[in-house]
């Protein structure tokens, strides 16, 4: 029988992944996807990284892990993608590559922790990025909230989810590109993110490895169910398909902004007053206006306002409105556009968002009515977060983007998030 101190990293490593597959029966499925590598150049992977698929440990850094400490980097590596990280953020990670990598890392660890911290499974390891806050939270929501406070008092420190202990998040953290230099300290963990790699695959690539995730995240809930395992993790969270925005918008408008055929004398029909018979003229009663409107909140990015408005613009051609409009909007309506019949499939590459500040959709029923502007329905995308929902006098669709306890008062609404703006 081997000795744990006469074990060498390789079979350390591959006893954890052992043991992970036997107690961790829900993401079994997932530590089987991809190969899995050690590197010996710390210079190249000073602590861990994954591209989505694959994964690397770094020889020096995760060889000093205890036993627990090392499952933790495994299960971590394999949550990136078990959550398809790689594939759903990268825009996120365009904007900027730090502040994504400790979004990622902040919703991966509070969910590592909650799920196995009390089972004996995992031990923390020090200066990992974790605070209570962000539970719940996607990562979306965590990054844009990193993004507003920034460089403030207001930037969320690091908890010890044991102790309480908060330190500052370290400023120095990976860039996310795979050789990210220099050598490895043992702690904090920071891991890798190599989304210049996972990109490399290629759309069609890129759908068969979320196929494979997909099917892998259904068995391990199957198994992970059967054997009364998993934790608390939400695999119902996981598992659910992402909504399908579009065809509840298109629903939406199709359903609001049906013009009504309607029967007049006011204009008799020509074709039989030459016979001296007057016939009232049928009539098709048009869509006046369609409204999209896009909170500026610092929450929600161009990227996803765009999508939203694209996607209600799709659903305008099928009703054909006299003109759609595109408003943005804080405290008060900053930007409104104006599209005729003939220019809404070129909305979502004109429009450009404008404003930011306050949440309060108040503003877009009194613009409204100040610019006597009387639309069919109003689809608004937002975050939620406000005090006020204000007073509508026609149909309205709230768009409740990575809030998905958010129920609006008035109105109807369907839940998003940015990675279902990415499908």
């Amino acid at each position: 029988m081997l000795i744990l101190g006469q074990l060498t990293f390789d079979q350390r490593l591959e006893k954890a992944v052992m043991r992970l597959m036997r107690e961790a029966p829900e993401i079994g499925g997932i530590l089987i996807i991809g190969d899995r590598h050690i590197e010996d150049d710390d210079t190249q992977v000073p602590t861990a990284c994954t591209d989505g698929r694959n994964e690397w440990y770094g020889r020096t850094y995760c060889g000093e892990l205890n036993d627990g400490q090392l499952r933790f980097v495994v299960i971590h590596e394999n949550y990136h993608k078990m959550l398809k990280h790689l594939d759903t953020w990268s825009h996120l990670w365009a904007k900027d590559p730090q502040l994504a990598n400790v979004a990622m890392d902040f919703v991966i660890n509070f969910m590592i922790w909650k799920t196995y911290g009390h089972t004996g499974l995992v031990d923390w390891i020090d200066g990992a990025l974790y605070n209570p806050m962000f539970e719940g939270w996607d990562t979306a929501r965590v990054f844009w909230h990193l993004h507003k406070t920034k460089n403030t008092p207001d930037f969320p420190v690091n908890v010890h989810p044991k102790t309480g202990t908060t330190t500052p998040v370290s400023q120095d953290t990976n860039t996310g590109q795979p050789n990210g230099g220099g050598k490895p300290t043992p702690k904090p963990f920071r891991d890798d993110h190599d989304f210049e790699g996972a990109a490399k695959r290629g759309d069609k690539e890129i759908k068969e490895n979320a196929k494979e995730i997909d099917e892998a995240n259904r068995q391990g809930a199957l198994v992970a169910g059967k054997t009364g395992t998993g934790g608390d993790r939400n695999m119902d969270e996981i598992l659910k398909p992402p909504v399908d925005f579009r065809e509840q918008i298109r629903e939406f408008v199709t359903t609001n902004c049906k013009g009504k055929d309607f029967s007049t004398y006011k204009k008799p029909n020509r074709r039989y007053i030459a016979n001296d018979v007057i016939l009232p003229t049928s009539i098709s009663e048009t869509v006046e206006a369609l409204v999209a409107a896009g909170d500026m909140s610092l929450s929600i990015g161009d990227h996803e306002r765009r999508i939203i408005i694209g996607a209600t613009a799709k659903a305008a051609m099928d009703i054909m409105p006299e003109a759609m409009h595109v408003l943005y909007w804080d405290t008060e309506v900053a930007g409104a556009e104006v599209y005729e019949q003939d220019e809404l499939d070129e909305i979502e590459a004109r429009t450009k968002p404008c404003g930011g500040g306050g949440t309060d959709p108040r503003c877009i029923p009194a613009y409204l009515r100040q610019e006597q502007i009387k639309p069919n329905a109003t689809i608004v995308a937002t975050d939620g977060y406000v005090c006020d929902w204000g007073e509508w006098d026609h149909p309205v669709l709230w768009v409740i983007i990575n809030n998905k306890n958010c129920v609006p008062p008035v109105g109807k609404y369907v839940h998003v998030s940015s990675g279902d703006l990415m499908t």
